[in-house]
């Protein structure tokens, strides 16, 4: 399981993330208004045929018309996301309205401050084309990603999910709440980056090594980590840590491999 990012530091650290085996870069925009940011994770799924896409979408106030009412500045933009199977067939489409309202006019113009969307899709495993489309309400300005995703088939004994690049975890009564590094920054300061994957096993308990290597353009690791851990639950979560720490400006690759025994590499 590979994720291929890039960081770029200027004022902060920018991760440009793609999953899975494919390169996706969060670019591509064809749009008359700023850029938003697209996450899309591939997770296994409860249901029978089907794989779990979970598509977050976070949307900078910087981008969006605000108009000031009674004290209040106010704004509204659609969203649209439209999947394409690999003879152009529209097989799933939602929409919706998100309506944001603020008291500061220093947030509304804000490029750090935004709305975060979160949507899932369960489709059959196969080759799919992602068009995620935000249209302000005010201005009619439109801003539009195009994404290919290929969702994966979990098999085997032991099976990961994508990885998430984590921003934060808050604890809400006796769940652990992840959230995601959509717009995949993280300060320019030295820090530890959270990595988040889930795990789906067959058989429970078993003993596993998870291995991660971060790797240079050119193929060099230059970081490494190892989590050992006994799977107890048919699907359990896992986190894995690697330091920023004198990383240089560039493109890198975490590649995360199970180990178990009697089973091949994941």
């Amino acid at each position: 399981m590979k994720k291929v990012f890039s960081l770029l530091f200027i004022f902060c650290c920018l991760v440009s993330p793609s999953f899975g085996q494919d390169n996706r870069p969060h670019g591509m925009m064809e749009a008359d208004l700023p850029h938003f940011f697209l996450d899309i994770l591939n997770f296994p799924s409860d249901s029978e045929g089907v794989s779990r896409l979970d598509m977050y979408i976070q949307v900078p106030y910087e981008m969006l018309s605000f108009v000031k009412s009674d004290e209040q500045f106010r704004a509204s933009y659609e969203v649209t996301i439209d999947v394409f199977d690999k003879d152009k067939n529209l097989v799933n489409e939602k929409l919706w309205t998100e309506n944001i309202t603020t008291e500061a006019y220093n947030e509304s113009v804000s490029p750090t401050t935004g709305k975060t969307s979160q949507k899932t899709l369960l489709l059959k495993p196969a080759d799919y084309d992602v068009i995620v489309q935000i249209r302000d309400v005010e201005t009619k300005k439109l801003s539009q990603v195009r994404r290919a995703i290929k969702v994966r088939e979990f098999t085997g004994s032991l099976s990961m999910s994508d990885i998430m690049v984590v921003r934060q975890m808050n604890e809400e009564g006796d769940k652990r709440v992840i959230v995601p590094n959509i717009a995949a920054t993280i300060g320019s300061d030295p820090q530890m980056i959270p990595f988040f994957f889930e795990v789906r096993s067959t058989k429970v308990p078993v003993e596993a090594k998870f291995v991660l290597a971060l790797s240079s353009k050119i193929g060099i690791v230059v970081r490494n980590d190892t989590l050992k851990k006994t799977i107890t639950k048919p699907k359990q979560s896992c986190f894995m840590n690697i330091s920023s720490n004198a990383l240089l400006a560039g493109e890198y690759t975490v590649e995360v491999k199970a180990f178990v025994p009697d089973s091949s590499d994941s």
